[in-house]
């Protein structure tokens, strides 16, 4: 029993790991102390403050008086996703433990993380003050970050905390384009992690949508892009982080060994992540989306 309690400790151990490691929208996490819980199950509460501008001083009667509004804004979860896997004692035996332990890492990488990433995206890109539909190759694609740059900019959002996501071409055309070296610090081998002070995050075309389907486990699992001409893959995202919060107020993993497990003689996992993203209507002039021209069919 002791193994096997030790086993269960190693494959939430990797799960943990694996999940951290290929996230890539994680650089949007909200701090925790800007989250409360809600009054009632399923909610959060976030922080929301406007401030008043500035009045004419008079020298008789000194400032004028602003306010300071600040209040906590209710947010509703709608993403309750689980999953449970049974691997039979004798076939995880007779492979050495080694079949509980490839399934954790590999449902961790191949779905957890890609889900949550593309849910993140969609759900950005469909609250996005401005989106540009066209094919970008290394003739166009530096003129095209310059154009969402500065559009943000001319919106007055502070290019401190942009983060500037997108896919692996995208990023190539880059990498390729005569104008390279103008934009952007050559370190020798032309790779870079950054766009003019801007951190650049790579994005896997399959995580890239402006819309995404979410099956519910009855025959068909995970996600896949939304088809029928009303959706498009993403090529860039330039996002500033106060416009994004994402929230995961559970991401549990249980593990039961065969002599727990009560319902098969066989190793048991019960994944869920209860999740969502939150996008302030005040902040979407923070979100400027480029896509593909042709819509998915």
């Amino acid at each position: 029993m002791a193994n096997s309690i030790a086993l269960a400790k190693k494959y939430t151990t990797l799960l943990d790991e694996v999940y951290k490691r290929g996230l890539t929208s994680d650089i949007l996490s909200v701090p925790q102390e800007l989250v409360r819980d809600g009054a009632n199950a399923g909610e959060v509460l976030l922080p929301k403050i406007a401030l008043d501008g500035l009045g004419d001083y008079d020298r008789a009667t000194g400032y004028p008086s602003g306010s300071v509004n600040f209040s906590w804004e209710t947010h509703s979860l709608t993403q309750d996703r689980g999953v449970k896997f049974t691997i039979d004692r004798q076939d995880n035996l007779e492979a050495l433990d080694s079949v509980f332990t490839f399934a954790a890492g590999q449902f961790a990488k191949q779905e957890v993380v890609p889900e949550l990433d593309a849910y993140r995206y969609a759900q950005l890109a469909s609250n996005a003050n401005t989106v540009v539909n066209a094919d970008l190759d290394n003739t166009n694609t530096v003129e095209a970050v310059e154009t969402a740059k500065v559009a943000l900019e001319d919106a007055e959002v502070s290019k401190e905390g942009m983060i500037l996501f997108m896919t692996p071409q995208v990023y190539s055309n880059i990498r390729n384009s005569d104008l390279f070296d103008r934009d952007i610090m050559d370190i020798g081998d032309r790779t870079f992690d950054a766009y003019d002070g801007i951190p650049v995050v790579k994005v896997p075309q399959g995580r890239f949508y402006t819309g995404i389907t979410l099956n519910d486990g009855s025959s068909t699992f995970g996600y896949s892009a939304t088809t029928g001409g009303t959706e498009y893959e993403l090529n860039f995202l330039l996002v500033h982080q106060a416009a994004a919060l994402p929230i995961v107020k559970q991401r549990q993993l249980k593990v039961f060994d065969p002599d727990t497990n009560q319902e098969t003689d066989g190793w048991l996992m019960q994944s869920r992540v209860y999740h969502d993203i939150f996008i302030p209507d005040n902040k979407t002039v923070g979100i400027y989306a480029h896509t593909k021209a042709t819509a998915i069919v």
